[in-house]
């Protein structure tokens, strides 16, 4: 099974980014993320796994090492050919907390990283539009560069997610 370890934010930045991405789906592009219910988030890990419970118990001592962080969301990106982005300034917070989590992982036995997450291969980034066509692109694009400005906002949760469907197995809080 497929799962992932992402971070949530505060009510204000996840309104702003859910705003950005249904301004997007209201100018003509899928609605891939709304249908599927994925929230604005960054993920730090993601993994395949037989026993999940093992890096449930590892997480549950790892969120009590780490607090609430400020994020601050400066560019747009483009994984080709399909994923539209909002990109980060990468700080030590989201450096530590990916290379953290990623070694807990690795250390459940029988668990697989994904190499696309692993530090120092790792992009950070919030998806805003998914699943798209070069036309969707295009579209999107212009959209964003039109209401995009960078800010700034707060990573308030901890979340074990499975992937396809998605699906919180947990959510934790983070101390502030």
């Amino acid at each position: 099974m497929n799962y992932s370890v992402v971070f949530y934010f505060d009510d204000e930045t996840d309104n702003k980014i859910t705003s950005l991405i249904h301004l997007i789906v209201d100018n003509g592009v899928n609605d891939y993320l709304i249908l599927n219910k994925v929230p604005p988030h960054i993920t730090i890990a993601d993994f395949d796994c037989e026993d999940i419970s093992s890096v449930i118990n590892s997480l549950e001592v790892y969120k009590e090492k780490i607090r609430q962080d400020f994020v601050y969301w400066a560019s747009i990106g483009l994984f080709n050919p399909s994923v539209l982005f909002l990109a980060p300034i990468v700080n030590q917070f989201l450096l530590k907390s990916c290379e953290m989590v990623n070694n807990l992982i690795k250390a459940v036995p029988k668990a697989e990283n994904n190499s696309y997450y692993i530090p120092n291969q790792w992009v950070p980034h919030t998806t805003i539009a998914a699943k798209l066509s070069s036309q969707e692109i295009e579209r999107a694009f212009l959209v964003v560069n039109d209401n995009f400005k960078a800010f700034g906002g707060y990573v308030t949760k901890l979340a074990l997610v499975q992937n396809e469907p998605r699906t919180d197995i947990k959510v934790w809080n983070l101390q502030e």
